[in-house]
């Protein structure tokens, strides 16, 4: 019988981030495991198996990142489930709070937005995100709430049919959000300054050599990809100028017929 209550998947090609993130999630109260997936070989992914009994690694070929997110939600077993990403850091048991509080909660199609603390783009070290402002069109409130880290029931994902596979990178976690929202889910806020998972995109990419400035970071394919993910989102959900409820276009879900091996949809700037 599965006992996990919560799967930490992420697509996660970056090791040398691993051990902040493994470890900081070690003294969760619930039951949990981790599950990665990505092109990193076995012998760059056996000290952490060795280490961290809770974590697991699917791997993968070089295939497009979304993709692997949906090889690692597949592999997850847990009653709930939270995308994350390898330098996301869980100080404060936030997890185990989180799960905590959405079982207490009785609501299967319960979404939490779990609060951040990010050092970005264009944001000072340690700056506190108000998760208000991750609605559909950010800083625009009036727009459906969406959760970047969102911590949700496995079995309510899978119903709605896991992700869609014309993304690239990103962006998926809010179409995500909008098909749960469709099918009844409702999105809440959790967490504060008490209680938040600790981002840091741009200081851990310096911090591994992936970029010297942060003109290069943001110069990045990873990132320059993400116009072409809002693209895609906002043709499948806006009309005119407001978002929709029904969408304008279907939803597109991965095939099992070579999954782990070769990008399905558009690679688009991977290529």
């Amino acid at each position: 019988m599965n006992n996990v209550n919560v799967s930490v998947f992420a697509s996660a090609v970056r090791p040398k981030l691993w051990d902040a993130c493994l470890s900081s999630l070690s003294s969760t109260s619930c039951s949990f495991e981790v599950v990665f997936g990505g092109f990193n070989t076995p012998e760059e992914v056996k000290p952490f198996i060795d280490k961290y009994p809770f974590f697991r690694y699917i791997h993968t070929s070089n295939i497009k990142p979304a993709q692997v997110y949906e090889v690692s939600r597949r592999n997850a077993i847990g009653e709930c489930v939270i995308w994350v990403a390898d330098d996301c850091e869980f100080p404060n048991d936030v997890v185990g709070k989180a799960y905590k509080y959405w079982k207490s909660q009785g609501n299967e199609k319960l979404i939490l937005s779990v609060q951040t603390k990010e050092t970005g783009y264009n944001l000072p070290i340690g700056k506190f995100f108000n998760m208000k402002n991750h609605s559909f069109f950010g800083f625009r409130p009036e727009t459906p709430l969406m959760a970047p880290l969102g911590f949700m029931s496995r079995k309510f994902l899978d119903s709605i049919g896991g992700l869609d596979r014309r993304y690239i990178c990103g962006q998926y976690e809010n179409d995500i959000i909008m098909r749960a929202l469709v099918a009844g889910g409702v999105v809440e806020i959790f967490g504060g300054e008490d209680c938040f998972i600790d981002i840091d995109h741009l200081g851990k990419s310096l911090l591994i050599g992936e970029s010297k400035v942060e003109q290069d970071f943001l110069n990045r394919p990873f990132a320059r990809g993400y116009l072409d993910d809002r693209v895609t989102l906002e043709t499948s959900w806006v009309k005119g100028k407001a978002v929709s409820m029904e969408r304008n276009d279907a939803f597109e879900g991965y095939e099992d017929v070579d999954l782990l091996t070769k990008s399905q949809g558009p690679r688009g700037i991977w290529e």
